[in-house]
């Protein structure tokens, strides 16, 4: 059995979630309380999250879940087969993981990170365009941009279901794809 470690509210836990449902994996989602995550500590040696147990392998981190899945797993793929627009899923995965999520949660406390945060948006609204983003896959750089994206609808003045409508949907379009109503 699979058993995913999780923060309902982490980006990088939702990525995790996604990839799972997306590949039509069974698994058992436990959300990570102060006495589980210290007993996780104990175990793993570290407090990062999502971790995922599944026959004895112990793998942490969304990144490494999504390789091992990869490695160990049925398709569907969560990457392309074309090495250079596998290379772009990748990187727009890093992306969401290093700036629009640590600008998302800046975002909630500081303004100009919510001016960067806009900027940034933009470039993947440019992604989107050019059909790095949301070209009907559902890769490893959609599920990550999305699953980022969500973080972003909570933070104050960015009215992100009326101005940033089309990123919505995108989100809606990458949820439906893995499962995820």
């Amino acid at each position: 059995m699979r058993r995913l470690y999780v923060l309902e509210s982490s980006a990088a836990c939702r990525v995790a979630r996604w990839v799972l449902a997306r590949k039509r994996l069974d698994h058992e989602v436990v959300d990570v309380d102060d006495a589980l995550g210290a007993e996780l500590l104990s175990r793993t040696g570290t407090d990062e999250l999502p971790v995922l147990e599944e026959e004895g392998a112990v793998v942490i981190g969304a990144p490494a879940i999504v390789s091992y899945l990869e490695r160990t797993a049925d398709a569907p793929s969560v990457f392309p087969e074309d090495a250079q627009k596998r290379n772009q899923a990748v990187t727009l995965a890093e992306f969401a993981e290093r700036v629009i999520g640590p600008l998302a949660a800046a975002a909630l406390r500081d303004a100009q990170a919510l001016a960067e945060l806009r900027a940034e948006l933009g470039h993947v609204r440019e992604a989107i365009g050019r059909r790095a983003l949301d070209s009907g896959m559902c890769h490893f750089g959609d599920i990550a941009v999305a699953a980022h994206l969500v973080s972003c609808q909570g933070a104050p003045g960015l009215e992100f279901g009326r101005d940033y409508a089309d990123l919505a949907a995108f989100v809606g379009r990458v949820r439906r794809a893995c499962g995820q109503h």
